[in-house]
């Protein structure tokens, strides 16, 4: 089971980094991730390893990072006295706040019991 699910993993990051390149940006340059990656791994800790608000995160990370764009732009964009560093920021910020909010709030973690512990196939010999 551990060796499809690395294998169904693999795949599934593989075809996102696909889709991130050739679906959004169209060219491969460096930085295109953005520290996404981070944010995924706070996202399966905020979820406490339940698919369902890990989606939920997800949702609230994809959200804030479309009104970023938003009140930028709505802002006066490049010409605001805000810098746009500062809304670029706002993603994380947040990701960051409700990681934080919600590890206190659930003081004991969730996390599965084989975490951590290496993979060794047991000999069919």
């Amino acid at each position: 089971m551990r060796w499809y699910s690395l294998l169904l993993c693999g795949g599934l990051a593989g075809l996102g980094g696909a889709v991130l390149i050739i679906g959004q940006v169209g060219v491969y340059g460096a930085n295109v991730t953005a520290g996404r990656g981070w944010v995924a791994i706070a996202l399966v800790i905020f979820g406490r390893w339940n698919p369902l608000l890990i989606a939920a995160g997800a949702l609230l990370f994809g959200f804030t990072d479309a009104l970023q764009l938003r009140i930028q732009a709505a802002g006066g964009g490049i010409n605001s006295s805000v810098p746009y560093e500062v809304f670029q920021a706002l993603p994380y910020v947040v990701t960051l706040s409700v990681m934080v909010a919600a590890t206190v709030w659930m003081r004991n973690t969730a996390q599965p019991s084989a975490l951590g512990i290496p993979f060794r196939k047991e000999s069919t010999e």
